[in-house]
């Protein structure tokens, strides 16, 4: 087992319920834990919106669909896919994931304007982390 694959199994390890997670052969044991989530989740505080408010009007978030590293463009040298101020439509392609020495196309799920980027180039995300906040 190598270290990418250490990190690979850490990265789903965390973005699971597993608390705790062992790996044996001749050679080498590995065994991953964490504490357990117990603490109550808060109740949320957001407004809901009131009848007849223009749903465009509010917030919305796209979400990483798994755990890997983000990529804003497709090469070191090629120009981000979105930037602020750029409006998207659903299914166009807004960034990349490699999870495993896999390149998978992050598409945007919900149209809108890209009001803020929530995750800078190679930086790890989670399953379900925001990504981008839509106007």
């Amino acid at each position: 087992m190598n270290v990418d694959e250490i990190k690979a199994l850490m990265d789903h390890m965390a973005a699971s319920n597993l608390t705790s997670f062992t790996y044996q052969n001749e050679q080498t044991t590995l065994k991953l834990t964490k504490e357990p989530s117990n603490s109550p989740q808060p109740e949320s505080t957001q407004p809901t919106p009131a009848l007849g408010k223009n749903p465009a009007d509010t917030k919305s978030t796209l979400k990483s669909p798994l755990v890997g590293v983000f990529y804003a463009s497709a090469s070191p040298d090629e120009p981000p896919f979105v930037k602020t101020g750029d409006n998207v439509e659903v299914g166009q392609t807004i960034g990349i994931i490699e999870a495993m020495k896999m390149m998978h196309d992050v598409k945007a799920d919900k149209a809108g304007k890209v009001t803020q980027i929530l995750v800078g180039n190679e930086q790890r995300v989670g399953y379900d982390d925001p990504l981008f906040e839509l106007d």
